[in-house]
């Protein structure tokens, strides 16, 4: 037992391991995780001087029951008794020592975290020299990203490099000293660990779990990355600095092509303009890049800014970062400015994580779907249209097709006077039954001071991009013909920059639902280029016989419909019907009930089946089956 009191008098005590513990009653301390991450899951007893997590160690656990200092340790290093003598009794260490063994990175990680002084330069090297946040600094320290200890007398730092998919196992290490110089653990001519095999594939990272952002930032250094979280804690931060650059950045491509944007933050300086162009290269043309201020001074970076106080300067480069012009570096008679194309393994493939796709108005408006519909003149496009955004913003129903949940919905509206637009929103919303849970914007003319932009052009798009943000899941444009206004309709190349634009918009993970005017025909007007990438197309029809005087009556058919089929594709009709209580209601029907009730009307107004027949445009056999089923149900006297 002597050994081992001697032993638990050597070890760092748990409070000074795990620096950011509050109180939490008289005697016990809470604080994160120093090997989950769970915020205000650990806990330390001060009067027994035990410990347990309530995540990943309950207190109640039959297995890991609560633990003393020795516990602690190995727990958290992963070490037995032996190697704690081992790494605190330096005559036992020699006598055991394996000359000829090389550590892993693992081991080098544990044996350099043992040498953790208790004196804790964390505040230091983070809050006095590089001016970063001490809770920033505290959350890094306990979540293992970053170790203090004496390298050589001087005080420095352990940065760990992890892989990106959350793994906790030290892959390699960088270390820093005070004044900032990098260096490799007993090995002065590299900046990874000796040995270690994935210096070109994981990373130092911080901020929010790269699964869950929408954007990624890169930039250089492990300052650099604790200095940019400081203002932006909901990006995927990752320091990709040093060797094996190529390496690192081609890990990123399954991110970059699920419609994350990567945008690279490195020093204002030859060598971060070279980086830049790496990088835009590898990931392609989607890569974007903050624009130092013409005035800044040469091989300025993150962490120069965050000592200034240039808070707001950091977020505004990053929300402002444009997309990286690839430089033209002809290769082999190949331009490196020409479009990148990716390909990736039918294996790699299969095993990508890709959300499910789920419908944002079942059954037949899927998210990152691209759909139309289209209709004549006064049929009803725009109070189809506003019925759908509604629905999809309350969580609620229209017609026949439910939205799940509420999702947000962008409405760009193109020539409806903004009174008239008002009207018809609140006439609808008077008919619901829930309410908007949702974000509906409305982008309409009258509000504008220059009218609503020309969305085939760059500038157009980009303008109405800033309005759709993580929330709008749907975008609607009401209608082709105003909103997109350069080029020739019928011609499939001016079609282009929109569907391009459509298309990204797709990547982001966003729907878009674009109304259009029929052709002479019936068919949707224009280029057929138009339907070429879309899942849905939906067509509205006046039935035959129709008049003004029966106000909105329409017939839905599916034109095109991508993954459904049967029952969710029937044409139906849709009428606008007083109800009861004198509130409006929708009244549906398939078509089959819709003829069979036009074939009893005319019928009993003396119509002959050959006037039927012309007037509603169909078969004298169907004619013929309606009045018999009618004569057999008593809608219609036998003769």
């Amino acid at each position: 037992m002597e050994r081992i009191d001697h032993l638990k008098a050597r070890l760092p005590k748990i409070p000074d391991v795990v620096t950011c513990l509050k109180k939490e009653s008289e005697n016990s301390l809470c604080g994160p995780c120093p090997k989950c991450g769970g915020e205000d899951r650990f806990v330390y007893k001060t009067d027994s001087e035990k410990f347990w997590c309530r995540q990943c160690r309950p207190e109640t656990s039959k297995k890991e029951p609560p633990g003393d200092i020795i516990d602690f340790h190995k727990w958290l290093y992963g070490l037995t008794t032996g190697d704690l003598f081992s790494q605190y009794f330096p005559k036992d260490e020699q006598d055991q020592k394996d000359p000829g063994k090389k550590e892993s990175p693992a081991e080098l990680w544990a044996s350099i975290i043992q040498k953790y002084t208790n004196d804790n330069p964390v505040y230091r090297l983070f809050s006095n020299l590089r001016k970063i946040n001490k809770n920033t600094a505290s959350q890094v320290f306990a979540q293992g990203k970053v170790r203090f200890f004496k390298h050589r007398g001087k005080e420095s730092v352990a940065c760990a490099f992890r892989e990106l998919d959350g793994d906790q196992n030290v892959l390699a290490v960088q270390c820093l000293t005070l004044d900032g110089q990098a260096f490799a653990y007993k090995d002065e001519n590299k900046v990874f660990t000796k040995g270690s095999q994935a210096s070109g594939s994981c990373f130092f990272h911080v901020g929010t779990d790269i699964e869950k952002v929408e954007t990624i930032i890169l930039c250089e250094a492990v300052i650099d990355a604790l200095s940019c979280v400081e203002c932006l804690p909901e990006a995927c931060i990752l320091a990709i600095g040093g060797s094996s650059l190529t390496k690192k950045v081609k890990v990123l491509r399954p991110y970059r092509d699920s419609g994350k944007q990567i945008v690279c933050f490195f020093d204002n300086d030859d060598a971060g303009t070279k980086a830049t162009q790496s990088v835009a290269k590898i990931l392609g043309v989607k890569t974007q890049s903050v624009e130092w201020p013409k005035d800044a001074p040469e091989k300025q970076d993150i962490n120069d800014l965050l000592k200034a106080g240039e808070h707001k300067t950091i977020i505004e480069m990053v929300n402002n970062a444009k997309l990286v012009k690839i430089e033209s570096s002809p290769i082999n008679g190949e331009d490196n400015n020409a479009p990148q194309v990716i390909s990736i393994n039918a294996k790699d493939f299969l095993a990508l994580k890709l959300p499910p796709r789920e419908n944002l108005l079942a059954p037949w408006l899927p998210t990152q779907g691209l759909t139309m519909l289209h209709a004549k003149r006064g049929v009803g496009k725009t109070h189809v249209a506003l019925g759908i955004a509604l629905a999809v913003a309350s969580g609620g129903k229209f017609l026949r097709w439910n939205a799940p949940e509420a999702r947000g919905v962008l409405f760009v509206d193109g020539e409806m006077p903004a009174v008239v637009l008002q009207e018809r929103i609140a006439s609808i919303v008077s008919r619901m039954d829930g309410e908007i849970k949702a974000p509906l914007l409305i982008i309409t003319p009258d509000l504008q001071k220059n009218g609503v932009p020309d969305l085939a052009s760059v500038e157009g798009q980009l303008a109405t991009d800033k309005h759709i943000d993580s929330t709008i899941q749907l975008i609607i444009l009401d209608n082709i013909s105003t909103l997109v206004r350069s080029g020739r309709e019928n011609t499939a190349e001016d079609w282009q920059p929109v569907q391009n634009w459509a298309l990204r918009l797709r990547a982001k993970g966003k729907s878009v639902l674009l109304i259009h005017h029929d052709n002479k025909s019936g068919g949707q007007r224009g280029t057929a280029k138009k339907e070429d990438v879309l899942d849905t197309v939906l067509s509205l029809q006046h039935p035959p016989g129709y008049s003004p005087e029966a106000g909105a009556r329409f017939e839905v058919h599916f034109e095109k419909a991508r993954g459904i089929f049967g029952e969710d594709v029937a044409p139906f009709e849709a009428s606008l019907q007083t109800g009861e209580k004198g509130d409006a209601q929708w009244a549906l029907r398939t078509l089959e009930e819709s003829t069979y009730s036009k074939v009893v009307e005319l019928v009993k107004k003396g119509r002959t089946p050959k006037e039927i027949t012309d007037f509603l445009n169909i078969h004298k056999s169907s004619v013929s089956r309606h009045i018999k089923k009618a004569q057999e149900d008593g809608d219609l006297q036998k003769k």
